[in-house]
């Protein structure tokens, strides 16, 4: 499975968005959820809802094609959140 990092960063560069402040946020946002070294279930939920936030502000007026790309994103994090709860 990819990464949040590489998932988020083709969504962006796709839709030409990657280098926007919310794209960077988002970017940066995903790869604190990649290695939540210190982070509880609640935080990684807190950070994965910021994420898709910030995902949303980079993609909005993009061009749409295809498959909506925050629903991949948004199935990469509930596994995270699942997995977050099963460490307990």
């Amino acid at each position: 499975m990819p990464s949040l990092v590489e998932v988020t960063r083709r969504v962006l560069e796709e839709a030409k968005r990657a280098d926007s402040p919310a794209g960077v946020n988002a970017l940066a946002l995903a790869a604190r959820i990649d290695a939540p070294q210190f982070d509880t279930a609640a935080g990684l939920a807190a950070l994965s809802k910021q994420h898709l936030a910030a995902l949303a502000v980079a993609l909005d007026g993009a061009a749409r094609t295809g498959v909506d790309p925050l629903d991949e994103v948004k199935a990469m994090r509930e596994k995270r959140q699942r997995e977050a709860k099963a460490r307990g």
